[in-house]
């Protein structure tokens, strides 16, 4: 029986194929002026070619002050969309010229941040209602400025419909400009827009219905909870209230709602991480069918087709959206369509993608083009299209190591019809996938163990556990090609009583059980979640660490939300401080030039790691006859991503 997900539906006078929307996800391939590029093209059409039934593009912002950011920072850096005048209409008319001739429809985005935008001087609709966290110099709108922004959408909206765009999205969600006018926490005015906080919505839908015609589709993306209940701020709307303004947005003339949550504020919800639950707004969803009868389409961490086709069936929502999940594998609905769901590569919720690169580490904002941690070919979906080799030149390939960077190795090489064998001196693939998908937040980390191992099978990659690659081994085949990924092993640092510790990876397992004081050494990522997964488990736990902070190798977000989530279970974080020695009572450490001794029952090593250099000796013994690679850890020990991405590239490259 074919699913409820994957039949038509209409949203006005529009047939879209399916019930799957790609979400507007930020991709930053523009050019840095904000112009189209060949890149971001073929992103879009790539996945109106993977069987999604309707695109919105990501977001075009209607003026300079309310973008995300500036752009033309250092690096591979890409710009913000721009819909600010009429040059940038055969840029979206590249888009959705190259999106409808794979069969989808488009909707463009349009937004402002308002008062959340980077400029010295900020357009806000209340100046006494300034963001929570990031300070900025507000000036608030006068009635007649209201008017000018909301013609500013106007004729942005013109501008897509004569790019050819099939329709319009407002972003009216994430605390975006006219969402700062619905919200009783940021419209304090005492004007016609305060006193109606509905009304600049209404009257910005009336009037791109006016210019561009009643047929004209206008989708409304919006938050149905703001979330800032959980910062204990009570002023914001929730779910009863939404119900409320829903009505009123339809009457207005909008042809779809587009439901998620939360604000700049409560960044959390804006793009849930694997800590908040899949499906997390379909309840949002609900709401908004139970007091209408236009198409509603929900987001939420939904990356699996049964979670899709449930959200349909049981009436949460008319069309699923998908973001991320598109970034993984924008072959997602096409899979699932030729009843191939298991080569679904799942989005890990990782946010590998929001976080962008280096530069979210180093303070700057963004910059840098968007990356995918499980999906290589993501912003450079055209150059990294896996090709077959011809059959004359196909290669004897050997991989050493059987987690993320062998697999995926293996997995480029054999589909490039390559004679590819795998060898894992365990007993089972994934590597150091298991420990890590142990905290709290980090289960999804096994889809991919899960999708490389079902590739492994179809591709026919011999695969040879509980068998280490050995010098023997090589003389005797003579493989052309030796791919080394053997991985990393924890660091153990030169503390005295080191041998009273144990190792984080060991705990995680459950080879050794923590007692119920633990003190852990090694504030970054892996230190940190073991932390959380203790606390949840009621032990009290302190992290020591040598930087001024915890986490300093993550990104800014990512690193906040850490901080957030550790000082809010109760865990001591003493940072700046060295580890002197380890006792029978605990941990003597260091800290200001004084000394004192923290009391735990076990002490736990989380201090990083260090390559397993096995095999690169046999570079210059003839053993292999052309080509002889690392990746991954075996490299440097680092992320999923740069395992993912340099094993995909070196794949390609022989």
């Amino acid at each position: 029986m074919k699913m409820k997900v994957l039949e038509p539906i209409k949203v006005g006078k529009l047939t879209i194929r399916n019930r799957f929307l790609m979400a507007p996800m930020l991709t930053q391939l523009s050019s840095p002026d904000g112009h189209t590029t060949s890149r971001m093209v073929e992103h879009y059409r790539r996945r109106a070619a993977g069987g999604v039934g309707a695109i919105t593009i990501e977001i075009h912002f209607v003026r300079d002050d309310g973008k995300v950011c500036y752009s033309g920072h250092r690096g591979e850096s890409g710009g913000l969309p721009d819909i600010g005048d009429d040059s940038f209409i055969p840029d979206v008319a590249r888009i959705a010229q190259a999106i409808h001739s794979e069969g989808a429809v488009c909707f463009l985005q349009l937004g402002h941040l308002g008062k959340f935008g980077r400029g010295e001087i900020l357009p806000a609709v209340s100046e006494s209602s300034p963001p929570v966290f990031t300070p900025a110099r507000l000036k608030e709108l006068s009635t007649q400025e209201v008017e000018d922004y909301i013609q500013l959408y106007v004729d942005a909206s013109f501008r897509a419909k004569q790019a050819g765009c099939d329709g319009v999205t407002i972003h009216s969600s994430h605390g975006f400009f006219h969402m700062q006018f619905m919200s009783p926490h940021s419209n304090l005015r005492e004007d016609k827009w305060g006193k109606d906080k509905m009304l600049c919505a209404k009257d910005t839908v009336k009037r791109i219905k006016t210019k561009c015609g009643q047929d004209f589709p206008i989708v409304y993306r919006v938050s149905g909870d703001e979330y800032y209940g959980d910062l204990g701020i009570d002023d914001g709307y929730g779910v009863e209230d939404f119900k409320k303004m829903v009505p009123e947005l339809v009457t207005a003339g909008v042809d779809m709602l587009d439901v998620t949550g939360g604000t700049v504020d409560t960044s959390k919800w804006i793009i849930p991480s694997g800590q908040v639950q899949p499906g997390c707004f379909l309840h949002l969803g609900a709401a908004a069918k139970s007091v209408t009868k236009i198409p509603v389409s929900c987001v939420g961490r939904i990356n699996t087709p049964e979670l899709a086709e449930k959200a349909i069936q049981e009436g949460m929502c008319d069309m699923v959206v998908l973001g991320r999940a598109l970034f993984a594998d924008p072959d997602f609905v096409k899979k699932l369509a030729e009843g191939r769901p298991e080569d679904i590569r799942k989005c890990l919720a990782c946010n590998h993608c929001i976080n962008y690169s280096k530069t979210m580490v180093e303070g700057s904002t963004m910059g840098s083009i968007v990356k995918c941690a499980v999906n290589a070919e993501m912003g450079r979906d055209e150059e990294y299209a896996i090709r077959p080799k011809a059959k004359n030149r196909r290669k004897k390939v050997f991989v050493a190591g059987g987690g993320p960077a062998g697999m995926e190795a293996a997995r480029v090489a054999a589909e490039r019809g390559h004679d590819v064998t795998l060898f894992e001196k365990s007993d089972r693939l994934g590597g150091q996938m298991f420990e890590a998908s142990v905290p709290p937040g980090k289960s999804e980390l096994i889809n991919l163990v899960e999708y490389l191992t079902t590739q492994m099978k179809k591709l026919n990659v011999k695969v040879k556990l509980k068998t280490p690659l050995t010098e023997e081994i090589l003389k005797k085949e003579n493989p052309q090609v030796l791919v080394i990924a053997t991985g990393s092993r924890p660091y153990k640092p030169r503390i005295q009583g080191l041998e009273r510790a144990v190792l984080a990876r060991d705990i995680l397992l459950g080879k050794v059980k923590a007692g119920q004081n633990v003190v852990i050494i090694g504030g970054a990522s892996v230190g940190c979640e073991t932390a959380c997964w203790l606390v949840e488990q009621g032990k009290n736990v302190q992290i020591i660490e040598i930087l001024p902070q915890i986490c300093s190798e993550s990104p800014i977000l990512e690193k906040f939300q850490m901080i957030q989530r550790l000082t809010g279970s109760g865990v001591c974080l003493n940072c700046s401080t060295s580890a002197m020695e380890i006792t029978e009572k605990g941990v003597v450490v260091e800290a200001l030039g004084e000394k004192k001794i923290i009391e735990a029952d076990t002490v736990i090593i989380a201090a990083g790691a260090v390559s397993n250099k096995e095999l690169w000796s046999v570079k210059g013994s003839g053993f292999v006859t052309e080509f002889i690679a690392r990746v991954g850890d075996a490299t440097k020990p680092g992320l999923i991503v740069d395992a993912i991405h340099e094993a995909s590239a070196v794949a390609r490259d022989f």
